[in-house]
């Protein structure tokens, strides 16, 4: 029970104390968090999407799941990317039905202006996309491996062009989600080393492997998350950065996890 009331305690805490953002950090972040299919979220907010979605689903019901979910997560002082995971089910019914009218219109020659718009919007996001990740997929990596990712993503840019101006809408679509597929295996893997800063940065799952951490104790400046921890192979204290003045570790040395460079907060 004294568990429990622990793990409470700190949850209530970190709900009103940690990762505090503004009322409006979900919305400005929504467009980040769709990627290529935001011109499609954000049309079916519109009279436009309303029309094509209301086809094929429920508009009213889904939208109101969509807003009261946003609102409702918007007064809680902590906010986080995966909390806006309950809105992804209503907006993805509301996005599909919006391509499913898409599709129907343009296989049978009754787009519209905006259709046609919407579509161009798509295909040039798809486009630069695909341009992007073939020069992505070839930093630093074998060159070999590179070359073969970065013409994969040079012939599905090609193809993009090819659906667009042939009007074939699904096509389109299923180039768009082999592109993300294709970002999955060949672009992630090379993110971290493209936005690290740190050239001391050492990968979490070392920790456990260096000799000179096996025998002293690890804190985080900040809170790790499950799977860091599993990395790290043992429970890894947290000290907040305002608490450091406070709440020293006793040791004489010991090891801490950062994001960034902490030398300044011991100066």
């Amino acid at each position: 029970p004294n568990e429990l009331l622990s793990m409470a305690d700190n949850e209530t805490e970190a709900w009103i104390h940690r990762h505090k953002e503004s009322a409006l950090y979900y919305i400005w972040r929504f467009p980040l968090m769709t990627g290529l299919w935001a011109p499609f979220a954000l049309a079916v907010f519109t009279p436009y999407g309303k029309l094509r979605v209301q086809r094929w689903a429920p508009f009213a019901f889904f939208m109101l799941w969509t807003l009261s979910s946003v609102l409702l997560l918007s007064f809680i002082p902590e906010k986080k990317e995966r909390y806006l995971l309950p809105v992804m089910v209503p907006l993805a019914a509301m996005v599909g039905s919006l391509l499913r009218s898409l599709a129907r219109d343009f296989s049978l020659g009754k787009e519209t202006k905006g259709d046609q718009a919407l579509i161009l919007v798509f295909a040039t996001l798809v486009f630069a996309s695909a341009l992007s990740a073939a020069t992505l997929s070839l930093w630093k990596r074998d060159l070999h491996f590179g070359f073969v990712a970065a013409m994969g993503f040079l012939s599905l840019s090609l193809l993009t062009l090819y659906c667009l101006r042939t009007r074939q809408v699904t096509a389109l679509l299923t180039t768009g989600i082999l592109i993300l597929l294709f970002n999955i295996i060949f672009v992630l893997p090379v993110l971290p080393d493209l936005i690290r800063k740190n050239p001391d940065y050492v990968n979490l799952r070392k920790i456990r492997t260096l000799e000179a951490v096996a025998s002293r104790p690890i804190y985080s400046l900040g809170t790790l998350n499950m799977k860091q921890i599993w990395e790290v192979g043992r429970i890894v204290p947290e000290i907040g950065v305002m608490e450091l003045s406070t709440k020293m570790p006793t040791e004489t040395t010991f090891i801490l996890l950062s994001p960034g460079d902490v030398r300044p907060l011991f100066q």
